[in-house]
């Protein structure tokens, strides 16, 4: 029986598990290894998104030929994606976010190729969930050449055994992050806490390294002193412990100072509490934070696709509920300082919305019957916001860029 040996580079077809019998996706081999005496191959697909790779058998894969029954990506969310700019003859923030992001897929493909081909780690376990991992992550040494990494939840110490992993969670002490509560809501049992990157260095280290798993873009893995970590969790109240034991479900980072007033670096949503509006969530904290300290924010660019999209649905949920709860329409201006949102962000969501027209050389908000349904159907989005009054959080030294505008805007917190 001759044995088909494939070549790194090579383009391929290749039978995925869950597809139906008989057919193939479009593919290139990365990397090759031997596992039991058996030679595995990993796949990249090529009009999917890089969280899909893997590595798989020589009887999955094929030589390609146009004449096999090849599948392509059925969602959005599964493929790639070609993005396009809402309007050619304008820039709006937008749009040149999207392109930034074009931008950072093509470069980040060059720069990593060699060092992030492949999936250093297949997956992990956090508390009591199994994930597959999406992408590489720079865990040291012998941690970051194993087929499962164990994670604590609660301090995020990683393992590389399961014995180990589970002796750890029965003695370890943190049952929430090191840092300040800064909201809570009972209700709902959902707890925000900001934790210093200078001072609990190690676990942020640790929440970077565990978010690079499901982010493609991120880079930043150690450097993480000049920032602050605001942590969501959900909560329930341990019997044993007699307190309440916290579960990290995602995160956003923000500059200590930002002279460009970003106000979110990076995001992350565990993709076991991802579909809930936790990112909408966590993208409400950043704007209650900016509308504190009186400064308009605006996230750190590029985005990830999901981050542009999170973001996408939150700025025209937000400005559409301030547009209905309006007595009388407002000026761009006035939007921006009522929702924290930067003013060429507010005027690319109106655009998008169909809520702005043309007035004498300027722009001003318009709305008519039509958008006023679009409006009532967005405002209904946003669903899990935070709510400000649960708030507890005095602004540290910052970098304003808009000091003209700090204390208007603090009148609307």
């Amino acid at each position: 029986m001759n044995i088909i040996r494939f070549k790194i580079n090579e383009k391929v077809l290749c039978h995925k598990h869950e597809d139906p019998e008989g057919s193939y996706r479009e593919a290139r081999i990365l990397d090759t290894r031997e596992n039991n005496g058996n030679t595995e191959y990993y796949i990249r697909y090529t009009e999917y998104n890089k969280r899909l790779d893997e590595w798989t058998t020589t009887n999955n894969i094929i030589r390609y030929s146009s004449k096999e029954n090849i599948i392509r990506p059925t969602t959005k969310e599964d493929g790639i994606g070609q993005r396009k700019m809402t309007r050619s003859l304008r820039q709006s923030n937008v749009s040149m976010l999207e392109k930034d992001s074009e931008i950072n897929d093509k470069i980040g493909t060059q720069e990593n190729e060699i060092f992030q081909r492949t999936k250093n780690i297949q997956n992990v376990t956090i508390g009591d969930y199994d994930l597959n991992v999406w992408y590489f992550s720079p865990y040291p040494g012998e941690y970051g050449h194993v087929e499962r990494l164990y994670i604590c939840e609660h301090c995020l110490k990683y393992m590389s055994k399961a014995n180990t992993y589970i002796k750890h969670r029965e003695h370890c002490p943190y049952h929430f992050p090191p840092g300040l509560l800064i909201y809570k809501d009972d209700k709902k049992h959902l707890a925000f806490f900001e934790v210093d990157g200078a001072e609990a260095k190690m676990f942020c280290q640790s929440l970077c390294l565990l978010s690079k798993m499901f982010l493609d873009h991120k880079t930043l893995y150690y450097d993480v002193e000049p920032f602050y970590f605001y942590i969501l969790c959900e909560f329930n109240y341990n019997e044993q412990w007699k307190s309440d034991d916290y579960h990290i479900v995602g995160y956003f980072s923000k500059e200590k100072a930002s002279p460009d007033g970003y106000n979110l670096s990076c995001l992350m949503v565990l993709p076991h509490y991802q579909r809930k509006g936790y990112g909408k969530m966590l993208i409400s904290m950043s704007y209650e934070l900016s509308k504190i300290e009186g400064i308009p924010g605006s996230p750190e660019k590029p985005l990830s696709d999901l981050g542009l999209v999170s973001f996408k649905s939150y700025w025209s949920g937000v400005i559409a509920e301030e547009l209905l709860n309006s007595t009388e329409i407002p000026s761009i201006e006035d939007l921006t300082l009522k929702t924290g949102i930067t003013k060429e962000d507010c005027v690319s969501t109106l655009d998008t919305l169909g809520c702005i027209s043309p007035y004498r050389g300027s722009q001003i908000i318009s709305i008519n019957q039509n958008t006023m349904e679009k409006l009532r159907k967005k405002s209904l989005e946003n669903k899990v916001l935070v709510k400000k009054e649960l708030l507890h959080w005095k602004p540290h030294s910052v970098v304003v860029k808009y000091p003209n505008v700090m204390q208007t805007l603090r009148t609307y917190c």
